[in-house]
């Protein structure tokens, strides 16, 4: 397995739109690596679609890894790992911060954080 490196910055077309994430953190876990990924767009899939085709698809991954056939990049591990319990894929969003813009108090915001995911013990 070989890391997604950190401060990677990928623009790629998904669907016909410009989509844009920055990788921040990349750990080594035992069967895979854990990346801490801002979105700067929100495109729907862009973190599946876009690890895909760095050749580090997402654990679990039936539709873009290469359990559904993607062709990884040269070189890029092909190893398979089992998808999370009830069949979930290895993506999970901690972190989400959402303003609420244009009310009579100003702008504000909130920010939601999940617990541990699946994959960690």
């Amino acid at each position: 397995l070989e890391a997604v490196p950190v401060g990677l910055k990928r623009h790629r077309a998904v669907q016909g739109s410009l989509c844009e994430l920055e990788v921040l953190a990349c750990t080594e876990l035992e069967k895979a690596y854990e990346s801490e990924v801002r979105l700067i767009t929100g495109r729907t899939h862009q973190v599946r679609i876009q690890f895909a085709a760095l050749g580090a698809p997402l654990v679990g991954d039936s539709l873009y890894g290469s359990e559904a056939g993607a062709e990884p990049a040269a070189g890029a591990p092909t190893q398979k790992i089992a998808p999370g319990p009830d069949g979930t894929i290895g993506l999970q969003a901690w972190k989400l911060h959402v303003r609420a813009m244009g009310n009579s108090e100003g702008d504000s915001s909130a920010v939601y954080e999940a617990g541990s995911p699946w994959w960690r013990p």
